[in-house]
């Protein structure tokens, strides 16, 4: 089974992808090929849904490619899953972002969910996400960071934001917690220890690996999630 991870930011490094795909290999069943594909141009973060529709639209075009490629899977790497809803209008293979299937299974875990975001308009757009997705019912909390995306590479300083979100989501009896951006994958590790040395004993869901491997259990099973009915057309240059 091959993959497509596009990531809808410009400027993600081979370094970067390279982490990536060893830390989800760990997950994955070993006949599970991923293929990483950037966007050409566009903004560096998608933070507002300015930046979700631009870059969204380069996203779309990589989708429409991808249908004549030899991919089963097509996984948009962004919390905000911009154009997912859009490529599941045309694409008959299946098209997942990393936000819905990481709350749905935040909701087998746990009673009362939070999502942890990144800065103040994060707070807005999860807002927005929890009706657009109809997760309002099993969210209780959404907190934040204080950190663009662009500054999530300051890993002892997410880290501490981090363990305090958690610390105080417990207090509120919320059982698990999504991680709002999948920038923030490679601080699960650290941030699980920090939480078993503090005895915070709330469940941290990592929506980069909740959604690939939600991805290739899907294509494993033969499902499609394509939205039928609506009229597309030819796609423009």
């Amino acid at each position: 089974m091959k993959l497509k991870i596009i990531n809808p930011a410009v400027g993600i490094s081979q370094e970067q992808i390279k982490a990536w795909q060893q830390y989800l290999s760990e997950f994955l069943l070993p006949d599970t090929i991923l293929e990483f594909e950037n966007i050409p141009s566009g903004f560096p973060a998608l933070e507002n849904k300015t930046q979700d529709i631009i870059n969204g639209a380069e996203v779309l075009k990589i989708v429409a490619r991808a249908q004549e490629e030899s991919v089963q899977g097509i996984f948009i790497n962004c919390f905000n899953d911009p154009a997912v809803l859009a490529a599941r209008e045309f694409s008959d293979i299946p098209v997942l972002g990393p936000y819905e299937p990481s709350v749905l299974f935040a909701s087998m875990l746990a009673d009362r969910l939070a999502v942890i975001s990144t800065d103040q308009y994060g707070l807005l757009s999860e807002g927005r996400k929890v009706y657009e997705y109809k997760t309002a019912d099993r969210i209780y909390k959404i907190m934040n960071v204080n950190l663009s995306v662009l500054q999530l590479s300051n890993h002892k300083l997410l880290l501490n934001r981090l363990i305090e979100c958690c610390r105080e989501l417990e207090q509120e009896q919320v059982g698990a917690a999504v991680l709002g951006c999948t920038g923030m994958c490679s601080m699960i590790e650290s941030l699980k220890a920090a939480l078993h040395e503090n005895g915070i004993h709330i469940q941290v869901i990592e929506p980069l690996k909740a959604g690939v491997t939600s991805l290739e259990y899907m294509v494993r099973m033969g499902y499609s999630n394509r939205i039928y009915g609506a009229k597309i057309g030819a796609f423009p240059d």
